[in-house]
């Protein structure tokens, strides 16, 4: 709070000369002689003398010659940076109340306000201001500092599509050039190796890929196309999609839902690319057979599409590989629903939270992991 001895320049406007004189007795007879009192009679007045003085504070009277009801603190509001304090002859709060709402530090009613109370009122209305207008600063200098991220952003996030660009050149003839000595004559051992330059290489195109749509989506140039659907027709058509590879190499994938499901709103190219991207990142991590898991629910009015490996063991590595985000290793061995979120998916995360949904992966077990995909339900 201001200091009692701290000398205050009071604006008091009142047109009625025999107010101004009684508060002035008032403060004298009370020793509150360092709320320095000056007078205007109008809003006008009281404007021009703002101009010229260093006015701390402005005691308002709501029945003006210029001015009637909150039409004068209404203008001094957009004239001046002042905290104001309201006097009004109305018994009734409600005005009072009123002011504080379009702007006033606080009220006093005329005739039921002690000078202790005035000089409380008027110091904590300074003090009040004083901190509001630091926070209003606050938050400008915040928004210009956030201003200047997103310009940044939007620099980096073009300087790492046109390096991602230039790399997904090169690693797509690395995929080309193993497929096609996948066709030749080649060794037990060599066939093994370039298999595996097959599945980094295409590991690596995904990843660059996403890199472009997650800097896509950063720019707003990545838009939501929302449909009201049951989910399950997308889900089933990305399974069919994988039936012959899981064939091939001896992973059964096991559906635990009914085709009557609820409907929900999602995007269903984003769901589709989603659930390939996870179904072919399972695949490429079987050894001899294994076991893939779909299930679904609903939950707290959310549509739940789970993805489970059962046999199909993931180490740390490739997981965390995979999804971008580091954990140490005793956070991969908690096995009690243990949540991770990774780089991976940020694209497909930040357009199911813009709909109320999200998507989350899950360490079931040691090396077994649970993906769980959360949809809006359909109103």
């Amino acid at each position: 709070m201001i200091d009692s001895v701290h000398a205050m320049e009071v604006l008091y406007i009142e047109d009625n000369l025999a107010d101004v004189k009684l508060l002035e007795h008032r403060l004298k007879r009370s020793g509150l002689s360092h709320l320095r009192l000056q007078h205007a009679t109008t809003i006008k007045q009281a404007s021009e003398m703002i101009k010229q003085q260093g006015i701390e504070l402005i005691l308002l009277d709501l029945s003006l010659p210029d001015a009637r009801g909150l039409e004068g603190l209404t203008y001094l509001k957009n004239q001046v940076d002042l905290p104001i304090v309201v006097l009004t002859g109305n018994i009734d709060r409600t005005v009072g109340v009123e002011a504080i709402r379009n702007g006033a530090q606080d009220y006093l009613v005329k005739g039921e306000y002690s000078e202790e109370m005035l000089d409380k009122v008027c110091s904590y209305a300074v003090e009040r201001f004083s901190i509001h207008k630091a926070l209003k600063n606050t938050l400008v200098q915040l928004e210009e500092e956030k201003r200047k991220v997103e310009v940044k952003s939007r620099q980096i996030n073009a300087m790492t599509s046109l390096l991602v660009n230039d790399l997904k050149n090169p690693v797509n003839a690395i995929t080309n050039l193993a497929n096609l000595l996948l066709d030749t004559k080649l060794t037990e051992e060599q066939e093994r190796y370039i298999q595996q330059i097959d599945r980094s290489s295409s590991s690596m195109l995904d990843h660059l890929l996403s890199m472009i749509e997650t800097t896509e989506f950063n720019k707003g140039k990545v838009n939501v196309d929302l449909v009201e659907d049951n989910p399950i027709y997308t889900v089933n058509a990305v399974i069919d999609g994988f039936l012959l590879d899981a064939f091939q190499q001896n992973v059964i994938i096991d559906v635990k839902y009914g085709k009557e499901q609820p409907l929900a709103l999602f995007d269903k190219k984003v769901l589709q690319q989603l659930l390939n991207a996870l179904v072919k990142f399972f695949l490429n991590h079987v050894q001899h057979a294994g076991r893939l898991q779909f299930d679904a629910e609903e939950t707290e009015g959310l549509f739940k599409i789970i993805v489970q490996s059962k046999g199909i063991f993931i180490e740390n590595d490739e997981l965390l590989d995979f999804l971008g985000e580091y954990l140490s290793d005793e956070q991969m061995q908690e096995a009690d629903q243990k949540m991770v979120e990774g780089y991976q998916f940020q694209r497909a995360r930040e357009q199911l939270r813009s709909i109320g949904g999200s998507l989350q992966a899950k360490a079931v077990k040691p090396g077994l992991f649970a993906f769980e995909i959360y949809l809006p339900l359909s109103v």
